[in-house]
């Protein structure tokens, strides 16, 4: 359809060549299934009219079902466990839309079908999956937050009363601490710092004296 409407050309013709389509290299197109015989499309055709094996037809369509439902099940989600009536849950009014908080009211007749409440007082008709349970803190983490702080107090240590010893102390405390620092002896260069060759000037370069 979203070509048709790319391509300005009639949209019926391309749903009629859609329903013609068949199924399976062994079974009919969904119109021919319906209607018991082919419509007059555009679309080629070389699969030959099997309707005259009404049983077969079906035998293949519902075998085209059950290896259809075995793959889904490889690769389907884990079923989610069952919800009870006043739970806290959060609850999803659209797929992907934001999460609400809300309260389950009661299951309904349809499976995995719960009718829950929101704070306005509203009422939704929800499939588990748009349900997220709301855990409650365990009994640990309330223990944990119930105990009282324990605040540790030191004393401070006796001062002196003795005026001299006070003075002493506090003239003590008054001094900076006095850090020695070790001395680094200055090491002079050696002239030779790395391997050189001595270099000796040629006899023929010396002036004779």
């Amino acid at each position: 359809m979203t070509k048709a409407k790319e391509s300005h050309s009639d949209i019926n013709i391309a749903l009629l060549a859609f329903r013609s389509t068949p199924i399976d290299h062994k079974l009919p197109s969904p119109a021919e299934l319906l209607y018991s015989r082919k419509l007059k499309t555009n679309l080629p055709s070389v699969i030959p009219n099997t309707l005259s094996k009404k049983k077969e037809v079906r035998k293949q369509l519902e075998k085209r079902q059950q290896q259809q439902k075995m793959y889904h099940d490889r690769t389907a989600t884990r079923s989610l466990p069952p919800l009870s009536k006043g739970q806290p849950v959060m609850m999803q009014k659209e797929e992907g839309g934001k999460w609400t908080p809300a309260t389950v009211i009661q299951p309904t007749n349809d499976p995995r079908s719960y009718v829950v409440q929101s704070p306005n007082g509203a009422t939704y008709c929800r499939n588990r999956r748009h349900l997220m349970n709301l855990q409650k803190p365990t009994e640990r983490h309330v223990r944990f937050y119930d105990k009282p702080e324990i605040i540790e107090t030191r004393t401070p240590p006796p001062i002196s009363t003795t005026p001299e010893q006070n003075d002493d102390h506090i003239q003590q405390a008054a001094k900076p601490p006095y850090i020695t620092q070790p001395v680094v002896e200055a090491k002079t260069p050696s002239p030779h710092q790395r391997p050189q060759r001595s270099i000796k000037k040629p006899e023929r370069l010396i002036e004779s004296i």
